[in-house]
């Protein structure tokens, strides 16, 4: 089993403007290429309800899960599943379903959390020629 993260990063390493926008990255295809390698994402719910306005959620043929604190707030469908669980305990969970190479899609405190509790086996940034100065952390607590 894997457990990596992805993100786009800036220059300077942040994921998004503080006011969450992305529109600085203009290479989805390569995000696209990284997703078929997994059959489990996991987002931050900022970053679900960024690909929600986007309509780019669901993404097809895997398993889509919400990391948020409130997953009570949410109603499961057959395209998503939300969870509150500990990151260890929702990875071996994961992995007793069968899901083998799991991939944490962002934001920074999604990924902070998924690091802090020690089950990332793989990061891989995509760096794109563009300095923010400030906004969303790759990896904040």
């Amino acid at each position: 089993m894997k457990v990596m993260i992805f993100n786009a990063i800036s220059l300077d390493g942040f994921l998004a403007t503080k006011d969450d926008d992305t529109s600085w990255v203009n290479d989805l295809e390569y995000f696209e290429a990284i997703l078929k390698k997994n059959d489990c994402v996991i987002y931050g719910r900022r970053t679900y309800d960024d690909m929600l306005l986007n309509k780019t959620f669901p993404i097809k043929n895997i398993k889509n899960v919400i990391y948020t604190k409130n997953p009570a707030k949410y109603d499961a469908t057959e395209d998503a599943e939300f969870t509150d669980l500990d990151p260890k305990r929702l990875i071996n969970e994961l992995q007793e379903d069968g899901y083998e190479d799991i991939l944490i899609a962002g934001g920074g405190k999604t990924n902070g959390v998924f690091l802090k509790a020690g089950v990332i086996d793989e990061i891989i940034l995509d760096v794109h020629p563009i300095i923010l100065c400030e906004g969303i952390k790759l990896f904040e607590t």
